[in-house]
């Protein structure tokens, strides 16, 4: 039988109770004198699997009385043999910052349930392992580029399959699921190509537990070395703000209820200048409104009985992102003159 002990954590101790002393014949006496004045040994062993030779650990033992001492061991190795009152001993290894315990077994096995030691010493043999290296990858907005918070962002791990998440506000990204390698694994991580206009301004990897990092801004790359532990990639998009201006035109359609009502519309632009708010009677289009070319992101102010339904861009490649509960989409605007304006057509419908 193996005493097999869960770590709570790389804080906490791996405790091990277990018991010694000597017995004439392997038998036990409940005698006090006999029980008081018997003594045992024990000897403290670090397994080498897992990569563990040579890396010393360190171990404290306290026996019945209160009594007990410290001792490093080496993976590979054994403490000499180590005197202890007969009865429970308690071994406890230190906990470390890269391995955890995996296994604990004791020789003689009955040492676990019983103090008849038959003269013989107790061997505990403590076996570690590296714990796994878990990954995440991060995305924020820029502080100046508020206008991307809840845009998608699509990243790559290893050329593998992408995965989507929604940019979170500086200082508090939104992030993956962890997924899980080997310590020691290389991965590249690349953000897929983003909106026109929206650029890779940061990529922070957390170091240690990674190591051999290189980031590369232009190619939206982080090639790093997981560590045992939870390694964060963030990267943190910003808006290309440019001092050319373009030019947004509002549009509203509905169904026969909409008919005869103004609904209410305010611009972000990629400088983050504010415009509106702008007030649309159903069937007809604002004039063509300048604003600071690149993403800028339009709000349908909330007008009950009547929601936003659907959201055209013209030209459709122009289009970013929606989200019709709140009322937004989020367009490119093209450097130019009016001819070249993006045209958003919201179209509603009423609620009964």
């Amino acid at each position: 039988m193996h005493l097999r002990l869960k770590p709570r954590g790389l804080k906490a101790l791996c405790l091990v109770p277990l018991l010694a002393g000597t017995a004439a014949g392997g038998i036990y006496s409940s005698l006090p004198v006999q029980a008081a004045a018997a003594k045992g040994t024990i000897e403290i062993c670090k397994s080498s699997a897992n990569g563990m030779t040579g890396r010393t650990f360190t171990f404290t033992y306290t026996d019945k009385n209160g009594a007990g001492g410290s001792v490093n061991v080496e993976g590979g190795q054994c403490s000499s043999a180590l005197s202890v009152a007969g009865g429970q001993v308690t071994v406890s290894e230190a906990a470390t910052a890269t391995t955890v315990v995996q296994s604990i077994t004791l020789s003689p096995t009955g040492r676990k349930v019983s103090i008849d030691t038959g003269g013989t010493e107790t061997v505990v043999t403590f076996v570690n392992q590296t714990p796994k290296a878990q990954l995440k990858v991060c995305k924020q907005a820029a502080s100046n580029s508020t206008q991307l918070v809840g845009q998608p962002f699509s990243f790559s791990i290893n050329g593998g399959a992408a995965t989507t998440i929604d940019a979170g506000p500086y200082g508090a990204p939104n992030c993956t699921s962890l997924k899980t390698y080997a310590a020691g694994t290389n991965v590249t991580v690349t953000e897929l190509q983003p909106a026109a206009g929206v650029f890779v301004s940061a990529i922070d990897v957390t170091e240690p537990p990674a190591t051999n990092v290189v980031t590369n801004l232009t190619a939206r790359t982080a090639s790093l070395t997981v560590g045992s532990g939870v390694n964060i990639v963030t990267y943190t998009n910003a808006i290309a703000v440019s001092a050319q201006d373009g030019y947004i035109e509002i549009c509203k359609q509905g169904d026969e209820y909409t008919s005869g009502h103004y609904f209410s519309y305010t611009i972000t632009d990629a400088a983050g200048l504010s415009y509106g708010p702008f007030s649309v009677l159903e069937g007809q289009c604002t004039s063509a409104i300048q604003v600071t070319s690149g993403p800028a992101t339009i709000t349908e102010a909330a007008q009950a009985p009547f929601y936003l339904d659907e959201v055209d861009v013209y030209p459709s490649k122009n289009w970013i992102s929606q989200n019709l509960i709140n009322g937004t989409v989020s367009v490119n605007v093209a450097a130019g003159d009016p001819t070249t304006e993006t045209n958003v057509q919201f179209y509603n419908a009423t609620e009964f």
